[in-house]
């Protein structure tokens, strides 16, 4: 998914396991799956922040690079690529239960 200036919202109630891209510019990223979801995230954002939520999964972010706008992490020991991509725009990952139990528009 590519855009710019356009918010980007991915929820599905279904695992992610496959690679995906998701890259915008003065908009957010918000990424909300299930804990059954595997990969290997490379995330960066330009003049924003990086905020991840892991309820369900085993979620490994102990790589040096990490920081408020930088975020290497593995879900469940994936290895098919999560990249995002921001500039000017925040990037939230949240991995929970049921993700249509966030609510539209509720950051847990």
């Amino acid at each position: 998914l590519s855009t710019i200036r356009g918010e980007i919202r991915v929820r599905t109630p279904w695992p992610m396991t496959q690679p995906c891209a998701l890259v915008t510019k003065d908009a957010d990223i918000s990424w909300i799956t299930r804990g059954e979801s595997a990969g290997e995230f490379d995330c960066e954002t330009v003049g924003g922040n990086i905020v991840s939520y892991c309820r369900y999964g085993r979620w490994i972010a102990i790589d040096k690079r990490n920081d408020m706008n930088s975020l290497h992490a593995t879900l469940n020991g994936g290895k098919n690529p999560i990249v995002m991509r921001n500039v000017d725009g925040d990037i939230r990952i949240t991995i929970v239960e049921d993700p249509h139990s966030t609510g539209t528009f509720h950051w847990p």
